[in-house]
């Protein structure tokens, strides 16, 4: 496995395999301590890559179903001070905190 560091992120386009699966309920994160254990890598990654997208699952859906979800991540990141730049309920989620790039969430359906 590879460290990631500024050099080796340095403006590269990233696919960051970020631990989003977390105990949900009622739509709202219960537990975010795996995610916040990754917001060190997001922010090296956003200060120093050209472009992030983050991968992860929640669950382990089989056929689309709102359970699974990664608007309730999507939710959790808002709090932590990123800011909505483009919101689709279908297929992805884009954020961005202050003048950093931009976050790519995909959901898989």
């Amino acid at each position: 496995m590879n460290i990631v560091s500024p050099d080796f992120v340095k403006q590269k386009k990233v696919l960051l395999r970020f631990d989003i699966d977390v105990p949900i309920k009622n739509g709202k994160v219960v537990e975010d301590f795996r995610l916040k254990a990754g917001l060190p890598t997001l922010k090296l990654c956003l200060e120093n890559a050209a472009q992030v997208i983050l991968m992860g699952h929640v669950g382990r859906p089989v056929r689309e179903d709102p359970q699974f979800s990664v608007a309730p991540i999507y939710e959790w990141l808002i709090t932590q001070g990123f800011q909505e730049v483009l919101e689709s309920k279908k297929l992805i989620y884009v954020l961005k905190k202050g003048k950093m790039k931009q976050i790519w969430i995909m959901q898989r359906n």
